[in-house]
């Protein structure tokens, strides 16, 4: 059985160590966007002809499932 503040292998961690995985495990970590931001910037530039075909093309494709 693992206690609190040791690894599955059995080793101790530090407090500090521990308290760190165990905040991450509870809240997770945030994301930063690094790929969203952009994207968002050029979906504004792109025309809505695009959008209204995929839009068609996902209804058309749900139909057949």
């Amino acid at each position: 059985m693992v206690k609190q503040g040791q690894k599955k292998t059995g080793q101790f961690i530090s407090p500090f160590a521990f308290l760190v995985s165990r905040k991450i495990k509870r809240d997770g970590i945030k994301g930063i966007s690094f790929f969203q931001r952009p994207l968002g910037l050029g979906l504004k530039k792109l025309p809505n002809e695009i959008f209204n075909s995929i839009k068609e093309d996902i209804k058309n494709n749900l139909r057949t499932i």
